[in-house]
């Protein structure tokens, strides 16, 4: 794919000036590198051996503080990379003055299933679930892009407060009620998929959602979900899962901001 080649390409050309500016006796493989980085090669994996005890830690974190370096690919600047699945790929990425979350198709993933996400999410426009910003595709590779939310996940904060647990509770409650009243069953709810915005809790992810209204996309035997989050339908025949699937996992949501586990 076009796009996690280039973004790859341009960090290890950043981190390579970076190391050459820490150790100058790296210029002397300036052509080994560049042939290495055509070839879709680490010049730092080629030439290990001749850096300095500490150097490429070193640098890998000034990268990581520093503002990324950015790869164009249509109207979208892509600086970073914030996760990747089994069926999509999700970057960092700026249209104009727009925060993005751009996800793309992984190379081998159903096409079918991606698409039928975006058409999901211009269905599901609700204050609790983060909104469809653009979709398309580009370089032959469909991708979607939501706005960025940058209060991290529900994962992330760990146990909360009794009060606090209930109001997070009912915003997903109300998310999950708007979907099902849609006629959508999310089926991965967890709390990697719960992003925060002003405290606010935003619901994300319809990667393996479903709706009444699709063709059956998911094999009788298939499990789909997240193991400690699932319902016990999920299991085997993922395709059955209905609305009380996803109360399943609210409930052990529930469980998880209570106990933090």
């Amino acid at each position: 794919m076009k796009l996690g080649l280039s973004f790859q390409t341009t960090r290890e050309r950043a981190l390579w000036a970076l190391l050459r500016a820490r150790q100058p006796s790296l210029a002397s493989h300036d052509l080994r590198a560049e042939r290495a980085l055509a070839a879709g090669i680490s010049p730092l994996d080629l030439l290990r051996e001749e850096l300095e005890p500490g150097a490429y830690e070193a640098c890998l974190e000034t990268w990581r503080q520093s503002p990324p370096a950015e790869v164009s690919w249509g109207p979208f600047q892509v600086y970073g990379e914030a996760g990747r699945g089994q069926h999509g790929i999700v970057y960092w990425a700026r249209r104009g003055e727009e925060r993005l979350a751009l996800k793309v198709l992984a190379p081998g993933a159903a096409e079918a299933r991606f698409r039928r996400e975006v058409a999901l999410l211009e269905r599901l426009v609700h204050p609790g679930i983060v909104p469809l910003a653009a979709s398309g595709c580009e370089d032959g590779v469909p991708f979607l892009a939501t706005r960025a939310i940058s209060g991290g996940d529900l994962g992330q904060r760990g146990r909360l407060r009794p009060r606090e647990a209930l109001r997070v509770s009912e915003d997903l409650a109300a998310a999950l009620a708007f979907a099902h009243a849609q006629g959508v069953v999310h089926r991965d709810l967890k709390p990697q998929n719960v992003l925060f915005e002003d405290q606010r809790p935003l619901l994300i992810d319809f990667g393996l959602a479903k709706s009444q209204d699709d063709e059956v996309l998911t094999q009788t035997s298939a499990c789909l979900g997240s193991l400690g989050f699932m319902a016990p339908e999920q299991l085997g025949r993922a395709h059955a899962a209905g609305p009380s699937a996803d109360v399943w996992a609210l409930g052990a949501l529930l469980h998880f901001m209570l106990c933090g586990a």
